[in-house]
């Protein structure tokens, strides 16, 4: 309870805090590692370059001032993503849950702080990882703390190795040119914090033949459109990253830039993308799509990010018809689209599917989060990894377990010559979680023992059942991808309720 108020307390009157003056702040690629100098309160640290892109640093003014650097990703959730904050005082101070004295040079006591509660969206693996990989190199971090002069002047030469995702800035100072763009997002009490920065164009060129472009840059929340700078996903952070070495993005940034729409349909959790006559249509968590009606695969499935359906660039952008070119220098994507509508349709006959030029391995700074879908050795690992049972007939054929975003089990199998999708994913009440594309002419409601389940389906086509487990607290569904009845979707159905 202590820890609580302290805690409150401080949070409170870092809030209340006055403006600090204008800092020279410097965050330089090196050999070493990333430098980070604050020439106005007179230090230095070197941060590991697996860092690069993936913290921003905030400086406060309460009795001391305070320098923190924050992990980007968890710093947008409730949980704060707090790494680690330099303290510096000009003499002896309270010393907070997590505070202590790290070194007194010139007149100053400097302590370090580390956060004593939870600073990571633990529901997220992805965030969980990356911070707690960020929150190991903390000790040796402040290893390399150096004291400075106050004031030394910090100078940062305008190359590549400097530019980044993020931008420093300080109060009363506008951000610093793309040419000196630094790692991180720096910002100082009074600036707007940053996570992305406006994309250059010393890397991708606009065309000059009338074609329509689309300019991103990864991790930058700003897009170059036809000359307008926008938003990606106006109102929100949400930036390109990639995904399998994959540039991913949120599926409105792009078709809503070519005056196309998005439709999103929260049952079959399908995004479906229109843009000059040609309809693309991707399922979350699912590697197969459709073209106009044909049906193919790509090496990299649409995720769900912070309530946003991210999908790969360079397969929508070409199945749209569009250009895609990458630029490894800057981290940019240049996207060029026919401005004539009647230019971009693509065939309705099946063709074979373009062969994307695979994007660069990126950088380790840049923001990733791992491939969705990993195949698993069985239902034992699932049960081990998530708490929840999955069993289906013994005599399936060509079976396969896979764990989905780290939360959603799913077990493909054929049974007689149909193939079947059969998932599980822990829930507070009953969802849809088959994530399929079809359009269902029944619909129906039945019932096993006490057990309600749905089912919906063309007759002798494609069809899905789901239920929910109140023991289990989980949803379960079945997807069934031909030979569809209310007979045969109820006789697996009523095989599976009590195996799983």
């Amino acid at each position: 309870m202590l820890k609580k108020i302290v805690s409150v307390i401080l949070l409170i009157a870092l809030l209340t805090s006055m403006l600090v003056a204008p800092a020279e702040i410097a965050a330089i690629a090196s050999p070493e590692g990333i430098v980070y100098t604050n020439g106005t309160l007179g230090f230095s640290l070197t941060l590991p370059s697996s860092w690069e892109g993936l913290y921003s640093v905030d400086e406060r003014s309460t009795d001391i001032e305070w320098v923190s650097f924050y992990n980007i990703h968890n710093k947008d959730t409730d949980y704060g993503g707090n790494l680690f904050s330099i303290a510096v005082s000009n003499g002896e101070h309270e010393l907070y849950p997590g505070m202590k004295e790290l070194t007194r040079e010139g007149g100053k006591v400097i302590y370090s702080s580390t956060p004593t509660d939870v600073q990571f969206d633990y529901t997220n693996k992805s965030f969980t990882d990356e911070y707690q990989r960020m929150e190991s190199d903390v000790e040796n971090i402040l290893k390399t703390f150096r004291f400075l002069a106050p004031g030394s002047s910090v100078t940062q030469e305008p190359t590549a190795a400097t530019e980044n995702t993020g931008a420093t800035s300080t109060t009363g100072a506008t951000t610093t040119s793309d040419a000196t763009q630094t790692t991180g997002t720096t910002t100082t009490s009074g600036a707007t914090p940053t996570t992305g920065t406006t994309p250059t164009t010393t890397g991708a060129t606009p065309p000059t033949d009338g074609s329509g472009y689309i300019i991103m840059q990864l991790n930058s929340k700003i897009m170059n459109v036809n000359g307008a700078l926008l938003e990606v996903d106006p109102g929100r952070e949400t930036v390109p990253i990639t995904i399998n070495d994959r540039t991913m993005i949120p599926a409105r940034a792009l078709t809503e830039a070519m005056n196309g729409d998005v439709d999103w349909d929260e049952l079959t959790q399908r995004v479906t993308l229109s843009v000059n006559g040609n309809t693309l249509i991707m399922t979350l968590d699912r590697n197969d799509y459709t073209i106009n009606g044909v049906s193919k695969t790509m090496d990299v499935a649409p995720v769900l990010l912070n309530d946003r359906t991210l999908i790969p660039l360079r397969f929508a952008g070409e199945e749209l018809g569009c250009t895609v070119d990458w630029f490894e220098d800057t981290k940019e994507i240049l996207v060029t689209y026919a401005m004539d509508a009647s230019a971009t349709v693509l065939p309705q006959t099946p063709a074979p599917a373009p062969t994307p030029a695979p994007t660069p391995t990126p950088d380790p700074g840049q923001s990733m989060i791992p491939n969705p879908m990993v195949e698993v050795a069985g239902a034992d690992e699932i049960f081990d990894e998530l708490g929840l049972f999955m069993f289906i007939p013994e005599s399936s054929e060509n079976v396969k377990y896979f764990i989905i975003s780290g939360s959603l089990a799913e077990v493909q199998f054929e049974l007689e010559g149909i193939k079947y999708s059969f998932r599980v994913q822990e829930t507070n009440a009953l969802e849809n979680i088959s994530g399929v594309y079809e359009t269902f002419q029944k619909s129906l409601v039945l019932e096993w023992v006490d057990y309600p389940y749905h089912v919906a389906y063309n007759e002798g086509g494609a069809g899905i059942s789901f239920w929910y487990d109140l023991f289990a607290k989980a949803s379960y569904s079945l997807y069934m991808e031909s030979g569809a009845s209310e007979a045969a979707l109820s006789a697996i159905t009523e095989f599976l309720i009590p195996a799983g």
